[in-house]
């Protein structure tokens, strides 16, 4: 009996002990298990980051970064824009594969020729990356986006409607009427410019401004204009405008992206009255204004989304026009000789300017008013508007991005092929193309104001290689719609200026032009501007009143 107790004893004493060490062993065998998977896993996840996407044969050469992993990112978070023109120049491809870490890899491509098919093909999509971005950049909640796009089960796809709405409002009249608008409110500067001259301590900062506030009326109106005579909302849009890098990220904005976070924040501000009072369908206001309001209700999007998204009408509008129009008048006045030029080209196209024994060096004594056409100006002006597009050249950087839809072969002038893939992205960088030495001559770099008149010797194909390498304004179905409205603006501009007036002081050593930070034109670099400049009258025009026709 006692050794029957002894035994029950031990057992009772061995049950836990034993279910206590399976418990254990079964602990440390899933904690083993675990950390051998999170192992594994950490391992795969490493190798193929280390890895990157596969690469196949047929596609465009492998260009590996010279820091593994992360250098292509690096290269273009230093070096902007010219990190592309550096890829070129050190392998001269006319496409590369680029790897990066994750799933894809990115295909940029520096042949103008295949620049043109890219823009323009059908297995090549430009939006796919819309729903990431247009909330990132502008604040619109995912689910207006979506409304837009056709993917809520609700609406169809605006697109097709934007696009034919750019096509009726940025052509003809609808044009000419915003041109003429924004002209009239520069002429007031310039017929406000008295005996002393005007003197400006930033040419860039002061175009910056007025540039700006006589778009803003040409778009909105001038009764309800949301950007008024405001300087706060002004620079609240290019504060916005310079951080559109970090914004894109879109990681912690009001931290990371503050200024640019708070200049959206004011500018949504000075929207929300104008859309909330209806402003947008008065008279005085644009037709793209108009028809794109009227666009956004139709797809019954709330105000407070559509204030926000159409920021985007002055960061269209002003973006690459204020940069443009700053170094079209610093090389215009800095080049010895040009100016002289451009006025004996400019004066025929002004009537009381033509003489019977020839063109006048200053109006009939008595002339209160000239009158520029600004519709004359381009046909009529070969040097004027080569100046205009070499200055484009030089400063515009833009990225055009598309993602490939499905698989596709390319082919270079050469005839050489390259498989495109699925799902990767696709950068056209015009920098590369219109910095090319080969394209160009060797002064690529520099500004040589006849270099967009026909070639002197006559060789036709390196006029067509200049045409398809020109792409400041992208190209294909996204063709940038409003190319027309910043380019007559700037002619106008220089055409007045050159006739009447003398910009003196620009320093031409005290110039120089920063790598764009996002595909915009570039921008003076911050204390290189040219200097202080004094506007003034010339002698004979010190009483001309100026106006702008169409």
């Amino acid at each position: 009996m006692d050794s029957l107790n002894m035994a029950v004893s031990q057992w009772r004493e061995y049950v836990p002990r034993w279910t206590e060490c399976m418990f254990m062993f079964t602990q440390e065998t899933y904690l083993f298990t675990a950390t051998i998977m999170a192992l594994l896993g950490t391992t795969i996840f490493i190798w193929k980051l280390i890895s990157g996407p596969s690469h196949d044969s047929r596609e465009p050469p492998l260009i590996k970064p010279t820091i593994p992993l992360f250098g292509h990112v690096l290269g273009m978070v230093t070096q902007r824009m010219s990190y592309f023109s550096t890829i070129y120049e050190r392998h001269k491809v006319p496409i590369a594969t680029l790897p990066f870490p994750g799933k894809a890899n990115i295909y940029v491509i520096f042949s103008a020729h295949m620049q043109q098919i890219a823009m323009r093909s059908s297995s090549m999509v430009a939006n796919e990356r819309t729903v990431e971005l247009i909330p990132r950049l502008f604040g619109v909640k995912k689910k207006t986006l979506l409304a837009w796009l056709g993917r809520d089960g609700i609406h169809e796809d605006m697109t097709p409607s934007m696009v034919k709405l750019f096509g009726s409002t940025l052509t003809g009249d609808s044009l000419n009427d915003m041109t003429l608008k924004s002209l009239d409110e520069i002429s007031d500067i310039l017929n406000g410019i008295g005996e002393t001259g005007l003197h400006i301590d930033n040419l860039f900062m002061w175009l910056r401004y007025h540039v700006s506030h006589a778009v803003s009326v040409a778009m909105f109106g001038k009764r309800h204009n949301p950007y008024g005579n405001s300087t706060e909302v002004i620079d609240g849009q290019w504060d916005f405008e310079a951080d559109l890098g970090p914004l894109v990220l879109g990681f912690l904005p009001a931290i990371m992206a503050r200024r640019g976070y708070l200049g959206r924040a004011k500018v949504h501000e000075a929207l929300r009255p104008y859309y909330e009072g209806n402003h947008d369908e008065e008279d005085e206001v644009s037709d793209l204004v108009k028809a794109r309001g009227q666009l956004f209700r139709k797809w019954d999007t709330p105000v407070d989304q559509l204030c926000k998204n159409e920021i985007s009408i002055m960061l269209a509008s002003t973006t690459n026009t204020v940069p443009t129009m700053f170094w079209y008048i610093a090389h215009v006045w800095t080049t010895p000789g040009l100016v002289e030029e451009l006025r004996a080209e400019v004066a025929p196209t002004i009537p009381c300017l033509l003489g019977p024994d020839g063109i006048r060096k200053t109006p009939p004594p008595g002339t209160k008013e000239i009158t520029i056409n600004f519709t004359k100006l381009d046909p009529n002006c070969p040097l004027l508007a080569s100046c205009y597009r070499e200055v484009i050249r030089l400063a515009s950087q833009i990225l055009t991005f598309r993602r490939v839809d499905t698989d596709m072969v390319i082919k270079d002038s050469d005839g050489t092929s390259y498989l495109l893939k699925a799902g990767n992205d696709v950068i056209i960088p015009a920098k590369v193309v219109h910095r090319n030495r080969d394209t160009w001559g060797q002064d690529a770099e520099g500004f040589n104001p006849r270099r967009f008149l026909p070639d002197p010797s006559g060789n036709r194909e390196i006029d067509k290689l200049r045409k398809i390498s020109f792409v400041p304004f992208g190209g294909g179905r996204h063709y940038c719609p409003g190319r027309n409205f910043a380019s007559s603006e700037n002619v106008s501009v220089m055409a007045a200026l050159v006739l009447g007036f003398e910009v003196e002081g620009l320093d031409k050593d005290n110039l120089r032009m920063e790598d764009s930070k996002m595909g915009q034109a570039a921008k003076p670099v911050a204390g290189h501007e040219g200097g202080p400049c004094v506007i003034r009258r010339r002698r004979g025009w010190e009483h001309v009143e100026w106006k702008f026709a169409k």
